[in-house]
């Protein structure tokens, strides 16, 4: 198995942009993953610009890896679609060329939360990781845009099996996905957002009537006494008092008449505070998220500038006492459950944290949104391409299913099912695949395609791919194109190279 420091590396060596300038010879040049047992001694440095790491192996391997996401959010890692070599060099030695052999491929995610490392396993106990201090969060500074088309991709997946399962007709649902795919609204609605407004305006007597009178409760403690203020004997005091000198208790008081003995006392270290610290410092990190963007308006930042504040002032008010955050993994006690404030605040911590936690993962595979969101891109430009062309015929339409995965990990529709379309269109001019129809489908994990192409188009025995994140490169066996990182951006060439990218394949003769 193999590592390729980030997903860049990775797609310019799929592609065979990195070995463009020699082409004079078919032996492989040197490639640009490390064996995986070489991580812990080389420590790669990972850079964050070019996308997270990918795992690539042998087919024949598979049966024994088992490639899992180490700590709190364990889970196996997700497959790269396509298991064919292509021009990856992964593991060719320099007087060998194994082009046709079968590969398998992970992603890794990007960086989540606040944690330092990203953890990995391939078999157990063989456990590695990897330092991603410097890559960003999403609460980093400049992330606003990302979040944004982010989260613009994600609603538009989500919508997508829905305009498909209500339009009367295939073109109908096109045209539905062609309306959504300019909607700019996709990255204004964020039900985190609307979350945290109710939360504020519903919450705003209870939290500061907790951050003045938090519940607290008596518990016993021991503690050095003067005799004079002593109430209460137990089993400790005696026990202290027998292993001291003295005929009396006088004596063994000592100079200081101090005794160690039980006194009540109160304290607000509870569990029910530390679920109130945890469910307020999780605020305070959501809204100042939120508070950074500058389309919100007026009315919808006073509220969470306000609830900011209320949070931040519990969380120094209990850090301050040493009261420390409940864990997720935390069994709601008698005042959670019963206590009308501290029940409101266990509820709100549960919600919070479950939309905290969907966008936690949208943030960790946002590389497979964005490549899940050019396979249905493709889809819509081939689609009107067609239809726009003389003699054209939609012959065959898979169904396009909304994801049943637990854990979408960036998928949001269903790949078990083949989704792709068939074609056909008559040539006016004479060619070697005259009649022949055009095959369109989105790529996953068993497809015989080059590992880590998203979608592909077959005419005759010409398969065509296109690629994320990748430069485009032509050839006299196949066409390979590739867009940039994100769509809706300024002088974004999603649309300009898919269009060549079709019309290029059409033209062929």
């Amino acid at each position: 198995m193999w590592l390729y420091q980030s997903y860049r590396d990775f797609i310019l060596e799929a592609t065979g942009t990195c070995a463009k300038d020699d082409c004079s010879s078919n032996l492989p040049t040197k490639s640009c993953a490390i064996p995986v047992e070489d991580v812990a001694r080389l420590r790669p440095i990972l850079d964050a610009n070019n996308g997270p790491p990918v795992l690539v192996a042998k087919s024949s391997e598979i049966n024994d890896l088992n490639p899992m996401l180490e700590g709190r959010r364990r889970q196996p890692l997700p497959r790269i679609p396509g298991k064919l070599r292509g021009r990856l060099l992964a593991g060719i030695e320099s007087n060998e060329y194994h082009p046709d052999e079968p590969l398998a491929g992970w992603y890794l995610p990007y960086r989540m939360g606040e944690e330092y490392t990203i953890n990995f396993s391939v078999k157990s106990g063989q456990s590695y990781s990897l330092d991603v201090t410097a890559w960003p969060t999403p609460n980093s500074d400049g992330q606003t845009k990302r979040i944004r088309t982010l989260r613009r991709a994600a609603n538009f997946l989500q919508d997508t099996p829905i305009c498909f399962s209500t339009a009367p007709s295939i073109s109908n649902a096109y045209s539905r996905l062609e309306r959504l795919w300019d909607d700019t609204r996709l990255e204004d609605y964020d039900p985190q957002v609307n979350l945290l407004i109710k939360q504020a305006n519903q919450l705003r007597a209870v939290l500061d009537d907790l951050c003045a009178r938090p519940r607290a409760m008596l518990t016993t403690e021991h503690r050095m006494l003067k005799l004079q203020n002593v109430r209460r004997i137990d089993v400790k005091t005696l026990h202290w008092l027998s292993a001291r000198p003295g005929r009396n208790t006088a004596e063994r008081a000592g100079s200081r008449q101090r005794i160690k003995a039980s006194k009540r006392c109160e304290t607000i270290t509870t569990l029910e505070n530390s679920v109130l610290r945890a469910f307020a410092a999780l605020t305070s990190r959501e809204t100042k998220r939120f508070l950074t963007d500058d389309r919100l308006s007026v009315l919808q930042k006073a509220p969470l500038e306000a609830h900011h504040f209320r949070a931040r002032r519990i969380v120094v008010m209990l850090r301050d006492q040493n009261v420390p955050e409940a864990q997720l993994s935390v069994r709601p006690n008698f005042p959670l459950r019963f206590d009308s404030r501290y029940n409101k605040i266990w509820r709100a911590w549960l919600e919070l944290r479950n939309g905290s936690d969907a966008f936690e993962r949208e943030w960790m595979w946002q590389h497979r949104t964005f490549m899940e969101i050019l396979g249905m891109r493709v889809a819509m430009k081939f689609h009107e391409l067609m239809l726009n062309l003389p003699n054209d015929g939609l012959i065959a339409h898979s169904p396009v299913l909304k994801s049943v995965a637990l854990q979408p990990q960036g998928h949001y529709l269903n790949h078990r099912e083949e989704i792709g379309a068939k074609y056909q269109f008559t040539f006016q001019n004479w060619n070697r695949y005259r009649n022949q129809p055009y095959h369109f489908k989105i790529a996953h994990s068993d497809h015989q395609l080059p590992l880590g192409a998203i979608a592909a188009i077959r005419y005759g025995t010409l398969d065509a791919t296109i690629w994320w994140n990748a430069p485009e490169v032509n050839n006299s066996e196949a066409i390979f194109v590739g867009v940039d990182e994100f769509p809706w951006q300024e002088g974004c060439s999603w649309d300009i190279n898919i269009n060549k990218w079709i019309m290029s394949l059409m033209a062929l003769e």
